[in-house]
């Protein structure tokens, strides 16, 4: 036999947590660790736009005609298209160009590394010819083809994505 008194309260909990997860702000959620390593096998896992906790800025959506594809917060931002990203085979130089997007005033400090074999890229982006802040291209040079974790810090913002260059 059925307690409806107690059906009725687990059915009408159970429908207010429901609920509750639903109408969440998700500009509130926390956005998951970036990993710092890969083991042999394990897939890419490339930082989404979805898992921003703040939208980008609307100049800087505008700018790029539309394109929403912005990842970032507290005043830098990286394009992030979450998907692979062809690298440039010209030279013998494996490069691909980026954008970044800068709310305060500074130069952007990167290092990059990758979760497969451990090799690094590290180097400052001069915004000279740019603007104090704004949209700021760049060129990165890799050593190999795979997937790279990302951590840039301009002034007191700092941000963490991972990209698979291919």
């Amino acid at each position: 036999m059925i307690d409806i008194p107690l059906a009725r309260t687990v059915l009408g909990t159970t429908a207010l947590l429901l609920c509750a997860a639903c109408s969440a702000d998700p500009a509130r959620r926390e956005p998951t660790p970036a990993p710092t390593a890969l083991a042999d096998g394990q897939p890419c896992p490339v930082t989404r736009v979805a898992e921003r906790t703040e939208a980008p800025p609307e100049r800087a959506v505008t700018m790029a005609d539309g394109d929403d594809s912005w990842f970032g917060g507290g005043g830098l931002w990286a394009w992030s298209p979450g998907r692979p990203v062809e690298l440039n085979r010209e030279d013998g130089r494996l490069s691909t160009k980026w954008g970044w997007w800068r709310g305060v005033e500074g130069d952007i400090t990167l290092a990059a590394t990758s979760l497969r074999t451990g090799a690094s890229v590290e180097t400052e982006l001069d915004n000279s010819g740019y603007g104090p802040t704004g949209f700021q291209p760049s060129v990165l040079d890799f050593p190999e083809a795979g997937c790279w974790r990302f951590d840039a810090r301009l002034g007191d913002a700092a941000i963490t994505f991972v990209a698979e260059l291919v």
